[in-house]
């Protein structure tokens, strides 16, 4: 999906950050849709970020379950890898069965403290553009 894409069925798009413009890579935020980021990237949506509790993946993981949580809903599909800030946190991460696309739960050590989901490797970016 575009950013005309995203407008033209009704979505207030607000732009937070441009690295040249949309089409190389921006962040960007749904204006009343609590702290839900978009990550665009060649002018497409390639990752859709929360950090709030009030989402949740179709199989039920959401912002504050324990890392033991996203363990049993997704078993041996899930990959650990240590945080890049946080030497107690880890990604958590789901990979498709393609390979083209994965969800991320970022934790503290304990509990997910955000969740993306998109495109890879957009949503394997620790800084957003980067």
């Amino acid at each position: 999906m575009t950013l005309q894409d995203a407008k033209r069925v009704g979505l207030e798009i607000a732009v937070i950050e441009q690295f040249s413009d949309l089409e190389t890579c921006g962040l960007a935020r749904v204006v009343g849709g609590d702290d839900i980021l978009l990550l665009f990237e060649d002018n497409r949506i390639a990752r859709i970020e929360s950090h709030r509790d009030r989402f949740s993946t179709f199989s039920g993981a959401k912002v504050g379950d324990s890392e033991a949580r996203i363990s049993e809903i997704y078993g041996a599909r899930l990959k650990v890898e240590p945080h890049q800030y946080d030497p107690d946190g880890h990604y958590l991460i789901v990979t498709s069965s393609d390979g083209k696309s994965a969800m991320v739960f970022e934790t503290d050590g304990n509990r997910v403290t955000d969740m993306r989901a998109g495109l890879l490797p957009a949503v394997r970016y620790v800084e957003h553009c980067l």
